[in-house]
């Protein structure tokens, strides 16, 4: 094979790593939101959104769908903007309300 040859082999098989690409993408099946965050796709790009405080913040994610990557992407956006500690805070205290209420119950019995 000559060098022609193979740089049009190589081509072709860049084509059908997109169309694969592509395939996998149409058959990956990409929830609407993830932890509070709205998941859109345009121009073959996942993209992560969420209105904080009037604002618009985004997230992108990439070209195929990654359930564990969007996860870790999020909570680190949500760290670098102080979210992180807030919702940690949210979630002990609406299990300890939930316990309160829980014992509440049980009392009343």
């Amino acid at each position: 094979m000559n060098l022609l040859q193979i740089e049009s082999r190589l081509f072709e098989l860049e084509q059908e790593k997109q169309k694969l690409i592509q395939l996998k993408n149409e058959f990956v099946s990409v929830p609407q939101t993830l932890l509070g965050w709205n998941i859109t796709k345009s121009n073959d790009y996942y993209k992560l959104f969420k209105r904080i405080d009037k604002k618009k913040v985004g997230i992108h994610h990439g070209r195929i769908w990654n359930e564990k990557k969007a996860r870790r992407q999020i909570r680190q956006k949500e760290q670098e903007l102080g979210l992180y500690w807030f919702i940690f805070i949210f979630k002990i205290k609406r299990t300890f309300n939930q316990t309160k209420q829980r014992k509440k119950n049980e009392n009343n019995k």
